[in-house]
């Protein structure tokens, strides 16, 4: 009896490590895709972070020519008036 109940165990026991190897793969092969995604994600942050600094620098790029452009709208409009009143 004592015999029997040990092999019952060891053949219980066999299955618990055969689904805790199998348990194993999945994690491990979920861990490799979500690796992968995360290099993916990385990468895509990386390329954004550039667009990023491209868009804020044509950004400032435009601020800037406008800011001359209103300068110098107001220098002509003060040349106008001048002729206005010299006229």
């Amino acid at each position: 009896m004592k015999l029997q109940s040990s092999k019952e165990q060891l053949i219980l026991f066999k299955k618990q490590c055969e689904n805790a190897e199998d348990g194993q793969q999945t994690l491990e092969a979920k861990v490799e895709e979500l690796t992968v995604q995360l290099d993916s994600c990385r990468s895509h942050c990386s390329q954004l972070m550039q667009e990023k600094d491209l868009l804020q620098k044509s950004l400032d790029s435009v601020r800037s020519e406008k800011n001359a452009l209103d300068k110098n709208r107001m220098e002509m409009n003060a040349i106008v008036s001048t002729w206005i009143l010299v006229l």
